[in-house]
């Protein structure tokens, strides 16, 4: 079996990007040996080789770790807004609702 080194971004959206590919490399015999960390600490193993892929949703400020010899190999999916009800029961359960609850609803 091949092994490679893949290293992703500590956080849920580069982990969720990250697993989709993993899946990938398994089911072609290829097992990653993971590594997970701040973008500064990743961005400098991949200029020095010690990263065989970095895989990221791929923000706007990654653009940074495009470095001589790195080589991008594509999107993985197309940017998109999502919204979510937490509880079928709940007192916002539709688009309608959130509208009328205007500034009392919060993020936390």
């Amino acid at each position: 079996m091949t092994t490679i080194t893949l290293a992703h971004p500590d956080s849920t959206v580069h982990e969720a990007t990250a697993a989709a590919i993993i899946r990938v490399l398994e089911a072609n015999d290829v097992e990653p040996e993971i590594v997970i960390g701040p973008k500064s600490a990743l961005a400098e193993m991949l200029k020095n080789g010690e990263v065989d892929l970095y895989v990221s949703a791929w923000l706007p400020d990654d653009s940074d770790l495009l470095a001589p010899g790195v080589t991008p190999l594509g999107k993985l999916f197309q940017p998109s807004a999502c919204c979510c009800i937490s509880r079928e029961d709940g007192p916002v359960v539709s688009l309608s609702d959130v509208a009328q609850a205007g500034s009392e609803l919060s993020r936390t």
